[in-house]
């Protein structure tokens, strides 16, 4: 329930000499089913079901102003003149004038719905519940989220058409992931949408998706296309599934928080809602197979996004720039593939007949070596298959560039110091820098003919050290980078 105040178990008032009061025989019969039905003893729920068939068809006139707060709300609960209360109530709702009441006693009314009280057919009933919650959460929008998740129930409980549930059957992670699964089948900008919805980073706050949209969502949405291809031809269970979550399987227990009786045990069955997600009947039990995003997903796709947002502006030479999340080989390889193709394609529109300057091509071939020394994770599931196999089976998107892509994520050569290979897990560009600062020796030349940054270099080497000293060994808030004082010492005498 959504009350949030606790309650006890309180003596129904006495009657005697309360000669305004009446209660109806039967009221009066309907809580010797209760003491009956407790003699032997019966479930909470089935008291219910068994007194709300009782009553199925009371109707009652008593103004009651009083009010009546339960979880898990039940007849037996009421005094007697609660009970009075909701049946006048009910009678009102019946005739289709439905008026804010305690919440309670709106919730015994749904209770009554999902046990079939009141109800002829289940099409009837699904009809009630939703009319029923389209009115009363202007009173209390709290309520939807039960009855979105119990008119999901009642369609599967029921076997009943899943057109009923249109405009609510899916989550918001539901629906995306479904538009990924076909995004063949969906615009662009449906795909980017729902790339943004499972994302962790915000791309449409970006600044410079703001100015250039149409060209994020372009590279965007090409880039998917082509991991998700590249995930198909190497994943069992497919591209989306890989990359965003995966199917799990748990005993569900229907039309929770709710009071509900099954008379007959429900009989075996299987009813596919969507294609992620299917509900199972084995011997009364229910289970439910459904698709769950990964939080650890959700990073991953955020990171690529971002990484998208920061490989375009590097090469727009935006004037705000970010900090890249690492990423993988394939992955950069098809982000600056499809940058290219989009710069291409500009070229075109705006200077038909203009060629492309082969004399820039190795430019931009050293820039995409600093950029994958740069943000390539080691040992992701990516590089366990040879980059050429990706560059050799793909056909699409930027394949008229061969020579450059060919060279994209090819590392210059290092020598690891052998003592920080041992100790420390460095590699010999991060040496040579750390080295550098030590020394206090200029660093920015042998940056540049790499083409690194150092900020991305003192991260890298931050990362890999802080399992070892358990805090920052350089210090990057200010223009300049440099090694803090406490760790000199300690890193040259294993550096030298």
């Amino acid at each position: 329930m959504i009350e949030s105040k606790v309650y006890q178990d309180e003596p129904l008032p006495e009657r005697r000499g309360d000669e305004a009061f009446f209660l109806p025989e039967a009221c009066r019969e309907m809580r010797r089913l209760a003491y009956a039905h407790s003699r032997l003893v019966r479930s909470d729920a089935e008291i219910f079901f068994r007194q709300g068939k009782r009553m199925e068809t009371f109707e009652d006139s008593f103004e009651y102003r009083g009010g009546f707060f339960r979880y898990f709300p039940t007849y037996q609960a009421m005094d007697d003149r609660q009970l009075r209360g909701y049946f006048s109530w009910r009678t009102q709702v019946r005739k289709g004038r439905i008026e804010a009441t305690s919440l309670s006693f709106a919730f015994v009314y749904l209770y009554e719905l999902l046990n079939g009280i009141g109800v002829r057919t289940p099409e009837e009933g699904f009809r009630m519940l939703k009319t029923f919650w389209m009115a009363y959460r202007q009173f209390e929008p709290g309520i939807d989220r039960y009855l979105k998740q119990w008119l999901r129930d009642y369609v599967v409980y029921h076997n009943l058409e899943k057109s009923l549930l249109d405009g609510f059957l899916e989550t918001g992670y539901e629906k995306a992931v479904r538009i990924l699964l076909h995004f063949r089948s969906h615009t662009e900008e449906e795909v980017f949408d729902a790339l943004c919805e499972l994302s962790s980073y915000d791309l449409k706050a970006s600044r410079f998706y703001h100015l250039h949209p149409e060209a994020v969502r372009l590279v965007t949405c090409r880039v998917f296309a082509g991991l998700s291809d590249w995930f198909a031809r190497r994943s069992r269970n497919g591209g989306i599934r890989t990359f965003f979550g995966e199917m799990r399987t748990f005993d569900y227990p229907m039309f929770s928080s709710a009071v509900f009786y099954e008379e007959k045990r429900h009989p075996d069955a299987v009813f596919d809602l969507t294609e992620l997600c299917r509900y199972s009947c084995r011997d009364g039990a229910w289970s439910c197979e459904r698709f769950f995003c990964r939080r650890d997903k959700l990073h991953r796709i955020g990171g690529l996004l971002r990484n998208i947002d920061f490989l375009m502006r590097r090469r727009e030479q935006f004037k705000s720039t970010l900090r890249p999340e690492k990423s993988t080989k394939t992955a950069l390889t098809l982000i600056t593939r499809e940058i290219d193709r989009w710069k291409e394609e500009e070229r075109k529109r705006t200077l038909p007949g203009l060629r492309i300057d082969l004399s820039r091509l190795p430019g931009i071939r050293e820039d995409a070596r600093a950029t994958q020394r740069q943000l390539i994770v080691p040992g992701s599931e990516e590089a366990m298959v040879p980059e050429e196999s990706f560059e050799r089976e793909s056909s699409g998107p930027g394949a008229s560039l061969p020579a450059a892509e060919e060279t994209l994520g090819k590392a210059v050569p290092e020598t690891p110091s052998p003592a920080a290979e041992t100790e420390l897990g460095l590699t010999g560009t991060e040496v040579e820098f750390l080295r550098r600062l030590l020394r206090n020796e200029p660093y920015e030349p042998f940056l540049r003919s790499h083409g690194l940054m150092a900020s991305i270099l003192a991260d890298a080497v931050n990362e890999k050290l802080f399992g070892r000293f358990g805090d920052v060994v350089i210090d990057s808030s200010d223009d300049r980078p440099h090694v803090l004082k406490e760790y000199e010492e300690e890193l040259k005498g294993v550096i030298g």
